[in-house]
Order: structure tokens, then C-alpha cells, then sequence
């Protein structure tokens, strides 16, 4: 093992298994097919978000936790994100075909974007209408009350369980960690599983995000400022076109076997795609304002583009196409398309939240695995729905499924607290 204080750069970084856990399917196939038809999953569903103006809406169907989470007795200790997350890994796993029985489990570790997971608000009904037995809130009576909450309510939401839990399903005792840092959680989780492997505390991690927008605190918050609210299909999550008016709600979990190069090798695994290059970057666009939209600058997406081309030692001639962040929102598409023409002009560029809408923190891991598959099988995904260019936004947009043509993309992605992030993947 190499010095703790060491990192060596050098050390190749393969991508040899994905698990996806989304509203365009469950697992790697499922996911790949949905992207090939061109078909958005966003629906309308007025019945999620009863009493808002929200009528668009992507959740994830058919999951079976019980078939995915192991042991089956911790599933009452896991939200729903989390069981999603913990059944993506395993998935992904399986994709690896890595089998932890025959692996030092000090050497396999794990590191999970994720977000605040939002309870249901039904779980704190009893506990609440007790403090307002009186006609108003009475706190003392709140806390008298606090054991009508299941004991180990708290576990169910926390923020690093995904991670947790995955580490205690697959047996594995390397390093462990959580990144929460808003939509950019996953591709900022891959850079710290990345770095770990580096520096040789590890031959193999998973890692990855789980997010989701479809809460009812989290709609409550961003309802009238985020999502679409008109009546066209069509017109649910438009990334960098001219009639964009906000992004639909989803849910989503994905997760990445990495291995060292020499690990795959030496187990005869199959790389779908290699980790090259990363930069990372913040800059808010403008002073924080409850209801105003706000963005990563366009000089902070910029810097992370520039970047990651640098480590990986290439130029904006040798990326096949860009997997944009493309929120769907007026202001976020129009910095981040700046952005991408400054650095990558003319570069194809893709945008699948118009498949799904917007996951939060589990956008970036659809999107990763989007140009992981698109490595596969041979052709980039198109942005669906896309008809009227927008002159602000001067991107190169994918509107019909596109050949891969060079070993290089790049995904983007932002948060709108001013964190930017790209990542640069190869084609083996």
C-alpha cells in the first residue's frame, strides 16, 4: 500500500459495473433500452402533489425492495432513497459480476452522493397533533409525545446511510464515506472514491448517488420556482430550448463498481469505461435570494471543463459529447450553454433530464451512466422533446441518437448553491 500522503495520479480507474434504480427502468439493460426508444418518463400526476400547482412527476416503479436489500430486516431502517441506493449497488455488483467472497473486503470500499432525505409527513402526524391538542403548538407537549415516532425514526433519513448500509450489505470494510453537497453529490462522491484508490487505500468502490424531488417538504419548497406547471407533455423539461419553463419532479439511485485497472485485469473484467479527468469548482452566480433562481457562474462551469481537460491531457477537439447538466430552467441552461460554447464550441451536446426531469442529487448518476451506455452500445442519446433553439443557449444540442465517434466525453454537473463539477470518462 502506498503512503498515506501519496496519491498517484497515474493509477487507471476503470468503470466495470453500473446499477441504476430510475423512472426509465431498474438495472443497467432496462436503463439503456429506455434511452434508446427516446421515450420521456415524466407523467401526469396530480395525485402526488394534491393542493400544488405540480402535475408533472417521474417516479421510479416496480422496485422491489426485498429482492434488492440484504439483510431484508434492515429495510424498516431505510427510506425509500435509501433502499433505492442500497439496491443500485448490489445491481451494480452483480454487473461487475465482483464476487466479494473472493476479494480482501479491507480493500472494497464505498463513497455515496446523497441529499436531505425528506420523511413523509404522515409519520409525524400522531406526535404533532398532540402538540396541538390545546388549539396551538405546544413544544413541551411535542417532546412528551416524541415517543409515538418510531425509536429509530432518525436512521431512516440520515444522509450518510446509503453508504453505510451499503458497506454493511456487501460485507466490505475498506474506507466508507458520504458526500452531500446538493446535485453535484455524485460526480463529487466519484472524484473522492477516485482519489481514495489513488492514494492505494483501495482496489475496488463503489460509489455513486441517490436523490429525489418528489417529497412533499421539498415540493413545498421550490413548487412555484422549479417544475413546469402548464398542460403540454411536450413541454415538461425543454434543457436549452427557447420555450423551457421549468423541470419535472423524479427520483433516482445509480451506483459505479470502479476498479484499478490491474484489479479488473487480473480478474478478467471487462472495463465499460475509464475515469480521466475531473475539475471541480465553485462560484455563485449572484447573492443568494429566496425565490429568484440561481446558478453556478459561468466562469466556475468553465474552470471545472478546463480542468478536467487538463488531467486528462486532452483538448476540446477530442471530446465526443458533452452529458449537460441541462436543468430546464431559464437561467441555469443559459450560464451552463455559455459555459460549454466558451470552452467546447460546437461540441454535441446531450441533456437527459428531459427523459426524467429532476432527481436532485440523483440527476448526475443517470447522467454518468447515460455516456457509460452510450460508450456500450454505440450511440449517444438524444435530448428529447427539443424543437425551438434558444440564441442564449449556443449549444450543439443531440436531437436523433448520434454515433460515437471519439473515446472521450465529458458530464457536467451544477448546484444551485454555486458547486460545478465535470468529469471526463473514455471509451476502452
Amino acid at each position: 500500500m502506498s503512503d498515506s500522503s501519496s496519491l498517484n495520479a497515474s493509477t487507471v480507474i476503470a468503470i466495470t459495473g453500473v446499477g441504476v434504480v430510475s423512472p426509465l427502468g431498474l438495472g443497467y439493460d432496462a436503463f439503456a433500452e429506455s434511452l434508446a426508444s427516446g421515450q420521456s418518463a415524466i407523467r401526469r400526476s396530480p395525485e402526488m402533489f394534491a393542493g400544488t400547482p405540480i402535475k408533472w412527476a417521474s417516479p421510479i416503479e416496480g422496485f422491489e425492495s426485498k429482492k434488492w436489500v440484504k439483510p431484508r430486516k434492515s429495510i424498516k431502517l431505510m427510506c425509500e432513497e435509501i433502499q433505492y441506493s442500497v439496491g443500485s449497488a448490489e445491481m451494480a455488483v452483480q454487473h461487475a459480476g465482483l464476487d466479494m467472497a473472493g476479494l480482501d473486503l479491507s480493500r472494497v470500499g464505498v463513497v455515496m452522493g446523497s441529499e436531505f432525505l425528506y420523511g413523509p409527513p404522515e409519520e409525524l402526524i400522531q406526535t404533532y397533533a398532540s402538540a396541538m391538542a390545546t388549539g396551538s403548538f405546544n413544544l413541551k407537549s411535542f417532546g412528551d409525545n416524541i415517543n409515538k415516532l418510531f425509536p429509530l425514526w432518525m436512521l431512516k433519513f440520515l444522509p450518510n446511510m446509503p453508504a453505510c448500509h451499503i458497506g454493511i450489505a456487501q460485507n466490505v470494510i475498506g474506507p466508507n464515506n458520504s458526500v452531500v453537497n446538493g446535485e453535484t453529490s455524485c460526480l463529487m462522491a466519484l472524484g473522492e472514491a477516485v482519489s481514495v484508490m489513488q492514494r492505494g487505500w483501495a482496489d475496488v468502490m463503489i460509489t455513486g448517488s441517490v436523490g429525489t424531488e418528489l417529497r412533499t417538504a421539498r415540493v413545498a419548497n421550490l413548487a412555484g420556482e422549479y417544475y413546469y406547471q402548464g398542460d403540454d407533455p411536450k413541454k415538461t423539461c425543454l434543457p436549452f430550448d427557447a420555450n423551457r419553463a421549468g423541470s419535472a419532479a423524479s427520483e433516482a439511485a445509480a451506483s459505479f463498481v470502479l476498479e484499478t485497472e490491474a484489479h479488473a485485469k487480473a480478474r478478467g473484467a471487462k472495463p465499460l469505461a475509464y475515469v480521466r479527468g475531473m475539475g471541480r469548482a465553485f462560484e455563485l452566480l449572484r447573492p443568494f435570494e429566496r425565490g429568484r433562481e440561481n446558478a453556478a457562474s459561468v466562469a466556475a462551469i468553465e474552470r471545472t471543463i478546463q480542468m478536467a481537460l487538463k488531467e486528462t491531457d486532452c483538448t476540446a477537439a477530442d471530446i465526443d459529447h458533452v452529458n449537460a447538466n441541462g436543468l430546464g430552467m431559464p437561467l441555469a441552461d443559459r450560464v451552463e450553454a455559455q459555459a460549454i460554447n466558451n470552452t467546447l464550441p460546437a461540441t454535441a451536446t446531450t441533456a437527459i433530464k428531459s427523459y426524467f426531469g429532476n432527481a436532485g442529487a440523483g440527476s448526475a448518476s443517470l447522467e454518468l451512466a447515460a455516456s457509460v451506455v452510450a460508450f456500450d452500445k454505440g450511440a449517444v442519446p438524444a435530448t428529447v422533446n427539443f424543437e425551438t433553439p434558444d440564441p442564449e443557449c449556443p449549444v450543439n444540442v443531440i436531437t436523433e441518437p448520434r454515433p460515437v465517434d471519439k473515446n472521450l466525453a465529458l458530464v457536467l454537473s451544477q448546484s444551485l448553491c454555486g458547486q460545478a463539477v465535470a468529469v471526463v470518462i473514455e471509451k476502452p
